[in-house]
């Protein structure tokens, strides 16, 4: 999100929220990209992220627009919409996993972890090659490979949770992602998870 002459920046929105917990409720009961921007944004604030993750709906709403599905006939419009969206969906993700709180509750969730795994390995686009995709692309991997690094820096049975997670999936993908992605700040998060 970037301030515009019609959106101003949310610097006085990044204060606490904890008492306004409603507000959160609605921005996930309409959520659509620009809510997961807000979101994101809101995320980045140390007393919002465990009142934020307890949201009901609110990881659950995040998952489904970032597996927003797409179809061979898309616009390219239509296509960098919805990969920006997985992008702000990982963003927001990212940002909840900081708190210590948070990643435990995280990682207990299949769906995000499936999804977090599947954007983690998401170097191309079949449908379209432009440099905008691939961008959006390298971003959306950075976050979910952070956001699975922040994870694993959880307590000793969830990280072991993480390992054995579908027959050790999960660590196939993060040594994928240390060996051969092009982006080395993707590559580094691998790493240090």
């Amino acid at each position: 999100f970037r301030a515009s002459s019609t959106h101003p920046p949310l610097t006085g929105v990044l204060l606490p929220l904890p008492r306004h917990a409603a507000l959160v409720a609605a921005l996930v009961r309409r959520l659509g990209d620009a809510d997961a921007a807000t979101l994101a944004n809101l995320a980045c604030n140390a007393d919002n992220m465990q009142m934020m993750v307890r949201t009901p709906g609110l990881i659950d709403s995040l998952v489904k627009i970032a597996c927003r599905p797409r179809n061979r006939d898309d616009s390219l419009e239509l296509t960098v919409e919805i990969l920006r969206s997985r992008s702000i969906s990982c963003r927001a993700i990212l940002n909840l996993s900081w708190d210590p709180e948070n990643k435990v509750i995280l990682a207990k969730n299949a769906a995000l972890i499936d999804l977090l795994s599947e954007l983690a390995l998401q170097r191309t686009d079949s449908l379209i090659r432009s440099k905008t995709v691939q961008d959006i692309l390298v971003v959306t991997r950075r976050h979910a490979t952070g956001a699975l690094r922040n994870m694993a820096a959880a307590p000793r049975p969830i990280k072991i949770g993480l390992c054995d997670y579908r027959n050790g999936h999960l660590l196939d993908v993060m040594t994928d992602v240390a060996l051969n992605d092009p982006d080395t700040k993707v590559k580094d998060r691998a790493f240090a998870t």
